[in-house]
């Protein structure tokens, strides 16, 4: 499962002369989520799978041309040791409203400052981590509908 998540992902970037820059590494980080998320991988999951892959990552650096394999190399790293920081609104050991609040954020962020500003993505990242995916598959349905109880 690890190891076809990058050859999956990144399997039309094998022979491609890339040098490393920041828009490789947005289009790494795309394809990666996209491929998560196509998959259904929990924030543990995605965890999960970016240590077994940075285990590999002699074996990627082989695989992928530099440029490709730093920025896989980067995104892995981002991926396996991202843990939420500690937030001194929700000091508490439950952490339901830690999701709430976190999740109605990113959309709240998203829908004011548009689809593509990277820095609401941390709010995602925030919430997945706390947030059990039948609450999220749930309020992304009320939204859909749009009978979602937050202010958006």
């Amino acid at each position: 499962m690890a190891a076809a998540a990058v050859s999956t992902s990144l399997r039309d970037l094998k022979n491609v002369r890339a040098d490393y820059d920041e828009t490789l590494c947005n289009d790494i980080s795309k394809r990666m989520d996209t491929y998560a998320k196509d998959k259904g991988f929990t924030f543990d999951q995605q965890k999960d799978m970016a240590q077994k892959n940075l285990l590999m990552m002699d074996k990627w650096r082989q695989v992928f041309p530099e440029g490709v394999s730093k920025c896989l190399d980067k995104y892995l790293q981002n991926k396996a040791f991202y843990t939420p920081q500690f937030d001194p609104r929700f000091p508490n050991q439950n952490q339901s409203r830690a999701c709430w609040v976190n999740y109605v954020d990113f959309h709240r962020c998203r829908s004011v400052k548009g689809e593509d500003y990277e820095p609401c993505n941390y709010f995602k990242r925030v919430y997945e981590g706390f947030c059990p995916n039948a609450w999220v598959e749930r309020w992304d349905e009320q939204r859909a509908n749009g009978v979602f109880a937050g202010k958006i």
